[in-house]
C-alpha cells in the first residue's frame, strides 16, 4: 500500500489523463486528506507515530530519544520538533499539528559566550608534560634470526 501512494505521488502517478488523474485525485482526498501531505514523507511517518501512541494513552513525555517504532526513532524526531530552530523551519500546517498533539517549541536559544583559547594548554601538551622524558626501548621489529632451540631434522637422535 505504502508503495503503491508513493507511485500515485509521483509526477503522472494518478495516470496520464487529466481527468482520470483529478477524479483519482478526489477519491484519495475522500479517503485521506493527506495521502500527498505537503511534507516529507518521513516527517509525515514519524508524526503519525507519535500520533498512534498519543491515541493508545502514551504520554508525549515518554516518548524520548530511543523509543522507536517500524525503525523511525522518535523520541529523538520528537526532540528536533521543539527546538526552536527546527520549530521555525516548519510549514505552518505542521506546526498545527504539533500543537495539536501538545508540542511547543523550546524558546529561542541564547547565544553563550565563546570560551577563551587556552594558548597551549591542550591536552596533547598535558600528555606530552605527564610522560617520562625517555621512551621505553622497544623489541625489534621483523623477522628475527633467533636460533630455535630444535636441532635440523637430519642431525636429530634416536634417545629409545
Amino acid at each position: 500500500m505504502g508503495q503503491w501512494l508513493a507511485n500515485c505521488r509521483k509526477t503522472g502517478g494518478l495516470g496520464k489523463d487529466p481527468k482520470r488523474a483529478a477524479r483519482r485525485a478526489a477519491q484519495l482526498v475522500a479517503i485521506d486528506p493527506d495521502w500527498q501531505p505537503g511534507r516529507p514523507v518521513d516527517w509525515q511517518h514519524a508524526y503519525a507515530a507519535v500520533t498512534r501512541l498519543v491515541d493508545l494513552g502514551t504520554d508525549l513525555a515518554d516518548v524520548v530519544p530511543g523509543v522507536t517504532a517500524g525503525g523511525t526513532g522518535l523520541g529523538r524526531w520528537l526532540a528536533r520538533q521543539h527546538d526552536h530552530v527546527v520549530w521555525q523551519g516548519l510549514a505552518a500546517g505542521q506546526r498545527e499539528r504539533l500543537a495539536a498533539l501538545g508540542v511547543t517549541p523550546l524558546p529561542p536559544r541564547q547565544n553563550t559566550p565563546a570560551r577563551a583559547p587556552r594558548n597551549g594548554s591542550g591536552g596533547f601538551e598535558r600528555g606530552c608534560a605527564a610522560s617520562p622524558s625517555t621512551p621505553p626501548a622497544r623489541a625489534p621489529q621483523g623477522p628475527s634470526a633467533v636460533p630455535t632451540s630444535r636441532p635440523p631434522p637430519s642431525t636429530a637422535r634416536n634417545t629409545r
